[in-house]
């Protein structure tokens, strides 16, 4: 299946993908590195597959790095941005996407995992994009995409913290 997504000129742009090493995450990485863009691919917990999906942009003649951070804290979000700047350049293009989806139903949601969501999910999206406009208003360019699940629109039974 060919995309249809359009682009604009990326091509020197460096961008930051949170969750990039799987899923919706990795088909972001690989259509920015695709489109000129040399991509910082963040991961949590999935080292290997952020190495392969920087493998796959090499292959395709692309430049990729992998970063680690866990996103639950407002310095692990700035330690986050500054490690791939210091590695590919000031961030131009981040993409929140990034997300923690378990279920617990609102009786046994204990405050832990509700706090860990919101923080991975939501938090995490602000701290990200605020660690990285300052360099974007003084080159003059920037792109901020946050992505969300469908949830947030239609709710979900067991999945309250999720949805929120």
């Amino acid at each position: 299946m060919t995309s249809t997504l359009k682009f604009c000129d990326i091509t020197g742009r460096i961008a930051l993908v949170t969750g990039g090493s799987r899923g919706i995450g990795r088909a972001i990485c690989m259509k920015l590195a695709a489109n000129g863009a040399a991509v910082a691919v963040h991961y949590n917990r999935r080292a290997a597959e952020a190495e392969e999906v920087c493998a796959a942009i090499a292959a395709i003649g692309g430049k990729a790095i992998t970063v680690a951070a866990s996103l639950d804290t407002e310095s692990a979000c700035q330690s986050l941005v500054q490690t791939a700047a210091a590695e590919l350049g000031h961030i131009d293009i981040l993409i929140n996407n990034a997300g923690v989806f378990t279920g617990a139903s609102i009786g046994l949601l204990d405050a832990a995992l509700w706090e860990e969501t919101l923080a991975v999910n939501l938090s995490a999206a602000f701290y990200c994009a605020r660690a990285c406009v300052p360099s974007m208003r003084v080159k003059g360019w920037g792109r901020i995409l946050s992505i969300s699940s469908q949830a947030a629109f239609t709710g979900s039974s067991e999945h309250a913290h999720y949805c929120a």
